[in-house]
């Protein structure tokens, strides 16, 4: 069991390295901006104050939740930086918790986790600041707490996810 926590520690290390790694070459190489188009985006929505309308594009915004994220200007690129990072590594300890509890054995519990870690769309989602970082963190969060008898919070995340 003590063995098992060591390498739930190593995997949850291995993750938050594989996760850094592309911002901080980047930011090495004196580049501070961020991978991808769409956490652009997300950063220029936040940026403009507005919930519902983009005045770039001059359309209606969907509902979403990030838009309802409110940071101080200075923080916010921090933030952009980092909650991806937080989230990732909060999906795999979720993960692990739930095929804990459905007496899955530790060595295959193990191997699942460690091949999700360093699976390439997990490295992708959790890269950058993207919406499907956290529906899939809120899906997770949601199975978490129903297979903890937890039914009334457990469909709190997924009246979530559609917005």
């Amino acid at each position: 069991m003590i063995h098992e926590k060591k390498y739930l520690m190593l995997i949850l290390l291995l993750s938050a390295m594989l996760l850094v790694t592309p911002q901080a070459i980047r930011m090495l190489n004196g580049n501070n901006s961020m991978v991808s188009s769409e956490a652009y985006y997300n950063s220029r929505i936040y940026a403009q104050n507005s919930t519902t309308y983009d005045f770039l594009q001059g359309h209606s915004l969907p509902l979403n939740v990030l838009n309802f994220l409110k940071f101080n200007q200075d923080i916010s690129d921090i933030a952009f930086h980092i909650l991806p990072i937080i989230l990732g590594i909060s999906t795999i300890l979720l993960i692990y918790l739930i095929l804990h509890k459905q007496n899955i054995p530790e060595k295959t519990t193990l191997a699942i986790i460690t091949l999700m870690a360093v699976s390439p769309i997990f490295i992708y989602t959790f890269t950058d600041f993207k919406m499907q970082a956290f529906i899939i963190f809120l899906n997770i969060l949601g199975f978490y707490l129903l297979t903890h008898d937890k039914v009334l919070l457990g469909g709190i995340p997924f009246a979530i996810i559609p917005f």
